[in-house]
């Protein structure tokens, strides 16, 4: 399979846990039943869009944090 550029424009944001608005580690239940909206819509409906996402694009990829949270939704 050849590679495919989708994006040239690609952003991407490791958070560091020294990050002010870093929460802290939470259970995955905890997580999953916060309710809150951003720019991208709510926290459940941007994570299944997220991991539908990568599924797509990278479908040899197995991210277990991803896939526990697409799981517990």
């Amino acid at each position: 399979m050849s590679p495919r550029v989708i994006n040239t424009l690609l952003k991407c944001y490791g958070g560091r846990n020294d990050n002010p608005s870093f929460i802290g580690s939470e259970p995955l239940d905890v997580l999953a039943e916060r309710k809150s909206f951003g720019p991208s819509g709510h926290n459940k409906e941007y994570l299944y869009n997220l991991v539908a996402v990568v599924r797509d694009l990278s479908p040899n990829l197995y991210d277990s944090h991803l896939y526990a949270f697409d799981i517990s939704l």
